[in-house]
């Protein structure tokens, strides 16, 4: 028993190193060019994830970081990453147009670049991400206790339908947000009141 607990061990910390020799080979991550004044931006058309990855880490780079190229997240799957051998010349935005198309895994690395989250390997997920401060952990429980109250189902990126949330929610689950299962129509009051209840000023100047 005490092997296997220790060769489970080993293999997690040759994740988290493989993860570590990527994320060192990508370059720093910009804000994308051309990004219209915050103070016109209307939230509710931000991806979800962004909008609470905000929301919970208070932090304006997290709701405007470019996405990692997923060509290092292909690297991570085939466990064929080693130090130097990852090379990218820019971090290539993906398409955010619609569920399904946001790139989770892009997003979760560039968080972890921007050195406000901590992490750990995940194998459905490739990367977990773990919140460092107390803060984050109060912002985490405000969002998620609104969203229970409120009855309000959430589709996952790797669930096949919206649900209510369980007592089992991490924070992770909800920087894996696809959407809101509400009504386009009641969306920004529900924005709105997320972003009251966590107590989050990120969005102040911003309209949604």
């Amino acid at each position: 028993m005490v092997s296997r607990i220790a060769a489970s061990s080993a293999r997690v910390d040759q994740d988290r190193r493989r993860l570590l020799q990527a994320l060192g080979a990508t370059p720093a991550l910009f804000l994308p060019a051309g990004l219209v004044e915050a103070s016109a931006m209307d939230v509710t058309r931000l991806h979800p994830t962004r909008f609470v990855g905000g929301l919970i880490l208070d932090f304006a780079a997290a709701v405007l970081v470019n996405l990692a190229s997923g060509y290092v997240a292909d690297q991570l799957r085939a466990g064929s990453v080693a130090a130097g051998r990852v090379t990218l010349a820019t971090a290539v935005p993906q398409n955010e147009g619609g569920a399904g198309a946001f790139d989770h895994v892009g997003y979760k690395v560039s968080v972890v670049r921007l050195g406000v989250v901590d992490y750990q390997a995940n194998q459905r997920r490739l990367l977990a991400l773990l919140l460092k401060e107390p803060g984050q952990e109060a912002r985490f429980a405000a969002l998620r206790d609104y969203l229970r109250d409120e009855r309000i189902r959430v589709k996952l990126a790797d669930g096949d339908y919206s649900q209510l949330l369980g007592a089992d929610l991490t924070p992770d689950d909800l920087f894996t947000l696809d959407y809101l299962d509400v009504p386009a129509e009641r969306l920004p009051a529900h924005y709105r009141n997320l972003i009251q209840a966590s107590g989050a000023r990120v969005f102040d100047t911003w309209y949604g």
